[in-house]
């Protein structure tokens, strides 16, 4: 039976890190395609619209996912009212933002493209919570090869470039995927009629964690926000390119403990400590290894010219997510969702402000120096705060 269970969580695990590979890696090959063909220019024009559909989806996302997987796990019966309720307070949000979009006086040429862009990327935004907590793993990984290998196919025949060819083949990519996800979420949830009520019981609650959400993605992202105000479009293109294979890299610590989400608030601090200890072996490595692969990959080919002093800096941007990772679940297990948001916001600031500074000096290398030393941070501040909770041999205690 153990044996069992074990081997199901490596499937689990399998699975899910080629899903969440699929994309950065649908992603790496689009850009390498377009840079081969056009240049880094035409790709750093384009980060600045994959930047702006990002913070938009994170504005409308009201951090359900963290609280709908916190919610799932705690309340299991309760699945459908909560996914509703994360619906119903985000429809009104997106519906916020087309319009805004639909009335900006700028952009007239890539409207269509944008709303349709926006409105799929919503679609998908949808089961991140449900599909994963269901583990529908083959669903998703469906969904991301059958949308990577479209969007690459149409890329390739079309050959399009521009913006506008560039944002249709997203456009594909993204509503292959929303067929995908709402295929699920029409077998699995109960639509329930707007309610303020329903809407009113998840928008308070959830509040925090779109505070953590909202401030984490600027604390993992600051250094390519900074780097797109001081650098050119050629180095925005490396270091979109950098920071994309990186933010891959780190996604997976978060794909190894997703088979133990459901259960990693009910550990025992014997239990997660034998965790941590196997968790922080595999980061290492993988951290090592990934960096190594991160570097030479951009250098031979892309082409691009990166300082062999960047591939330590590579290893410190990977390493500080397996310091942290695990004892962030506790704090928000004890509702220190605030506590979180405190840690990300010195972490955001303080690599902000050393980016800034650093860039005119070191370019891409001062970058990568505020954002290790933004990580840094939350990870000693995330690891100080876990030392701190009350503890038993049997369980943790809220004081």
């Amino acid at each position: 039976m153990i044996v069992k269970t074990k081997m199901k969580r490596f499937n689990w695990i399998g699975l899910e890190s080629i899903t969440f590979a699929v994309r950065p890696a649908f992603m790496a090959l689009f850009s390498f395609l377009v840079i081969n063909q056009d240049g880094a220019k035409l790709w750093g024009d384009f980060v600045y619209y994959l930047i702006g559909v990002e913070l938009i989806i994170m504005l409308t996302s009201w951090g359900q996912k963290q609280f709908l997987m916190r919610n799932f796990s705690v309340s299991p019966n309760e699945i459908n009212r909560s996914w509703n309720g994360a619906f119903q307070i985000r429809l009104l949000l997106v519906i916020t933002l087309l319009l805004s979009v639909f009335f900006w006086p700028i952009l007239e040429s890539e409207k269509p493209m944008l709303l349709l862009w926006i409105t799929f990327q919503f679609l998908i935004s949808l089961g991140d919570a449900l599909l994963p907590y269901l583990r529908k793993y083959k669903i998703l990984l469906s969904s991301e090869l059958f949308a990577a290998l479209s969007g690459l196919t149409v890329y390739v025949v079309w050959r399009p470039n521009d913006i506008e060819g560039l944002m249709w083949i997203l456009v594909l990519s993204s509503a292959i995927k929303a067929v995908f996800t709402l295929s699920v979420i029409i077998k699995e949830i109960k639509i329930i009629p707007f309610s303020l009520k329903i809407i009113k019981g998840f928008a308070l609650p959830a509040l925090p964690f779109f505070f953590l959400s909202f401030i984490g993605l600027i604390q993992n992202k600051a250094d390519l926000y900074i780097v797109s105000f001081q650098m050119n479009e050629s180095d925005l293109a490396l270091y979109s390119i950098v920071l994309s294979f990186l933010i891959l890299m780190q996604g997976v610590s978060a794909v190894m403990l997703r088979p133990f989400e459901k259960n990693i608030y009910r550990l025992r601090p014997s239990e997660l400590s034998i965790l941590k200890k196997k968790y922080l072996i595999l980061g290492s490595m993988l951290s090592i290894i990934g960096a190594t692969c991160v570097f030479y990959i951009v250098k031979l080919i892309y082409g691009f010219e990166l300082n062999i002093e960047a591939l330590p800096m590579l290893i410190l941007y990977l390493l500080p997510f397996f310091f942290y990772l695990i004892e962030a679940h506790i704090l928000l297990k004890f509702n220190l969702v605030y506590t979180m948001i405190g840690f990300a916001f010195l972490g955001a600031i303080a690599g902000s402000v050393t980016t800034w500074l650093l860039i005119p000096l070191y370019g891409i290398e001062g970058a990568l120096l505020g954002g290790i030393l933004s990580r840094l941070i939350v990870a000693l501040f995330v690891v100080l705060r876990y030392r701190k909770l009350p503890k038993t041999s049997n369980s943790f205690q809220v004081t």
